[in-house]
């Protein structure tokens, strides 16, 4: 077998997430992007990657890696800092044999862009992973990315922000790993600090989700071709700090709740939409279950699941226990929905 290099290009990889072919190569823009592909080969496995990302121990980007379905650590050596075009080593001596390769994003747009360019290794390429049956869109802010999740007390250092990517991982949420148990494909749509109609960033869901990526190229439209089976929201926490600076009510928020769930509906006419509210704070949780019986509950495709409160996390966010209880509640109601649907 001679070594190759095989430029990325659609036909030989699967990808989750919003995501788009760039003059960088394949860009992984969100929380819980995903680049898979399988490979014949031996020895070592390279890849040509972009990175534009701060180089700072606390705000690098982080991946999560799997060969052969088994998760690589320590989670350290997956964080990329710093401007450059570069190669990364995925993997050393593997035997000959046929390989799968997993890279999915623990962190969200704004940290920073990462792009793949292309493959290198010894072989050849096979066909890559089908996508799945199931697929599952998620919408959230933080805590659908994460913050804080890998934030303890214990493991505290003082001169690091516990909200700092050190202390989150995308791919350890309620979302994800619910989607996991579900063995659903799956896609994130979130930003922490964003809200329905208000919150911490100048721009809100309502105006931002119909791009593949807000902080990267905001003329650029996603093309909602995949159809997901269901999609999950999860916001409101960011309206309900910023509702009185901005002048708004409950009301105006379950206003917007019902005008995102109908934009949502327009791209996807056949998923199931579903508000899995209270991870952090529960004032507005009356008026999006509201929301949900405006737009017609069930009977309509939309339902409200309440979730657990958990604020043990970085920064008031869930932990990771917290993560993983609402991942089980929102795995135990999906489920119901698919077996009605069956």
């Amino acid at each position: 077998m001679e070594e190759s290099i095989f430029l990325v290009q659609p036909g030989i990889y699967k990808a989750q997430g919003r995501n788009s072919i760039t003059v960088n190569g394949l860009a992984l823009d969100c929380t819980g992007s995903t680049f898979e592909f399988a490979a014949f080969c031996k020895g070592d496995v390279t890849l040509g990657i972009y990175v534009d990302a701060p180089e700072a121990y606390e705000n690098r980007l982080y991946f999560s890696v799997y060969i052969d379905g088994q998760l690589l650590e320590p989670r350290e050596k997956y964080g990329f800092g710093g401007t450059r075009k570069t190669e990364f080593v995925l993997a050393r001596d593997l035997e000959e044999g046929y390989h799968t390769f997993s890279i999915i994003r623990q962190n969200e747009s704004e940290t920073g862009e990462f792009c793949i360019r292309y493959i290198m290794l010894t072989g050849r390429l096979q066909t890559p992973p089908r996508d799945r049956e199931r697929y599952i869109e998620f919408v959230g802010d933080s805590i659908t990315t994460g913050i804080g999740n890998l934030y303890t007390p214990e493991a505290r250092n003082p001169s690091i922000d516990p909200k700092s990517k050190v202390y989150q991982d995308g791919t350890q949420t309620y979302a994800i790993l619910a989607a996991r148990r579900l063995r659903a494909d799956c896609s994130v749509v979130a930003q922490q600090g964003i809200g329905i109609i208000c919150g911490w960033q100048p721009h809100t869901m309502l105006e931002t989700y119909e791009m593949t990526c807000y902080q990267r190229n905001r003329r650029a439209d996603w093309n909602f071709i995949r159809q997901p089976d269901f999609v999950v929201i999860n916001l409101g926490s960011n309206d309900m700090d910023k509702i009185e600076e901005n002048g708004k009510t409950p009301v105006d928020v379950q206003a917007g709740a019902v005008r995102l769930s109908r934009i949502i509906r327009g791209h996807y006419p056949s998923a199931g939409i579903v508000w899995a509210m209270g991870m952090i704070g529960q004032q507005l949780c009356p008026y999006l279950r509201a929301a949900v019986e405006e737009l017609g509950g069930a009977e309509n495709g939309y339902y409200y699941l309440q979730l657990e409160s958990d604020t043990a996390g970085g920064g008031g966010h869930p932990s990771l226990a917290g993560q993983r209880r609402n991942a089980e509640l929102l795995y135990e109601f999906l489920k119901k929905l698919y077996e009605e649907r069956a």
